[in-house]
């Protein structure tokens, strides 16, 4: 397999990672939060999403040495996330099973600011994970 497969593989890897997690948290990690104080569930909320995003910017980093792409895969992990949470969301909406609903207007808003909240936490993420790579590493070929 040639080098720029593997990579277009690679990135399809961490936007189903995103997807995958994304479903997970909007049936699982959501409503389990619920049963916590508001506190203790936005500790855990916050926490199941560095999971993934650490874990691809971690892998990235260690794949090119370089900070961008790094950054690139923590943003797509996210970003995908969100999307597929409210992808999800819409389905349920949609097939009018939410007992607590929102309109469409919303949800594509929510969507959108989320989806932006992602993409910047992505890129705090990502930048934070190669820093700390490249020091505790003493790499100093980082881009």
């Amino acid at each position: 397999m040639n080098k720029q497969k593997k990579n277009s593989l690679r990135w399809l890897f961490y936007a189903l990672i995103g997807i995958t997690f994304g479903i997970v948290d909007f049936l699982y990690i959501e409503p389990i939060s619920r049963q916590f104080q508001k506190q203790a569930a936005m500790i855990l909320f916050g926490l199941a999403w560095l999971i993934p995003s650490t874990l691809v910017a971690l892998h990235e980093i260690r794949k090119t040495t370089s900070k961008k792409p790094a950054i690139l895969a923590s943003i797509l992990t996210w970003v995908t996330g969100v999307i597929a949470y409210y992808t999800l969301y819409a389905i349920t909406l949609s097939l009018d099973s939410m007992v607590v609903k929102i309109s469409w207007g919303e949800l594509l808003l929510d969507t959108a600011l989320w989806s932006i909240a992602a993409a910047i936490g992505g890129l705090v993420v990502g930048f934070l994970v190669a820093i700390i790579y490249q020091r505790t590493t003493h790499h100093t070929t980082f881009h």
